[in-house]
C-alpha cells in the first residue's frame, strides 16, 4: 500500500547495496542460504527472479551444538555477502535483511549506518537492513518468529511468498 520506510523508522541500506529503485513481489527466503555440503537450500522451492527476497540473520540452529550447521560457530554461509550473492543468482532484484526473533534478545533493535571504513563492493542490487517492527508494519500477518522456529526445530527451509495483497512493493 502507501507504507513508507525511511532511515528513522526501521530501513538502512547494507553497505554494499547498489542504488536505484526496484519492484516486485516480497518472497521469504529463510535464512537465505545454499549450502549443498548441509542438504539445504533456502531457495530451492522459491520463484526469486525478479522478486524482492526477505531473509534473516545468521543460520539455523545458532547456538545449538547439535545443529548440522556448526552450530556455535558461523559458516561462511551466516555471512551478509554470501546470501546477497545467493539471492543475485537466483535473479533477486533486492534484497531485505532481518535479524531473526528467537536469537534476537529483548532489547529494541538500532539500525547502524553502513561502516565507512571497509572497502565499499557493490552487490549488484539493492540491499537493506529492517527491524523487526519494519517487517510487521509492512507485512503485518507475516509471522516471522514462527517460521523462524519452524526452520529451527528440523533444519528445513521454510520460504514462501510473502503476502501483500496484489501489489508490488518498491524499493528506492
Amino acid at each position: 500500500g502507501e507504507t513508507k520506510l525511511d532511515t528513522s523508522s526501521g530501513i538502512m541500506p547494507l553497505g554494499f547495496s547498489s542504488a536505484g529503485t526496484v519492484s516486485g513481489p516480497v518472497v521469504f527466503a529463510g535464512y537465505g542460504i545454499i549450502a549443498p555440503e548441509y542438504q539445504y537450500d533456502d531457495f530451492a522451492e522459491l520463484k526469486t527472479t525478479g522478486a524482492i527476497v526477505l531473509y534473516m540473520t545468521g543460520e539455523p540452529g545458532e547456538f545449538d551444538s547439535t545443529s548440522k550447521f556448526e552450530g556455535t560457530n558461523y559458516t561462511s554461509h551466516a555471512g551478509m555477502r554470501t546470501k546477497a550473492g545467493n539471492a543475485k543468482l537466483k535473479g533477486a532484484v533486492a534484497i531485505l535483511y532481518v535479524e531473526g526473533p528467537i536469537y534476537a534478545g529483548t532489547e529494541a533493535e538500532h539500525l547502524r549506518a553502513p561502516r565507512s571504513d571497509e572497502p565499499y563492493i557493490d552487490c549488484g542490487i539493492p540491499a537493506l537492513r529492517l527491524t523487526r517492527a519494519a517487517v510487521s508494519k509492512l507485512f503485518p500477518e507475516f509471522e516471522l518468529e514462527k517460521l523462524q522456529r519452524s526452520i529451527d526445530s528440523n533444519t528445513q527451509p521454510r520460504s514462501l511468498a510473502v503476502e501483500q495483497g496484489n501489489e508490488a512493493v518498491t524499493i528506492t
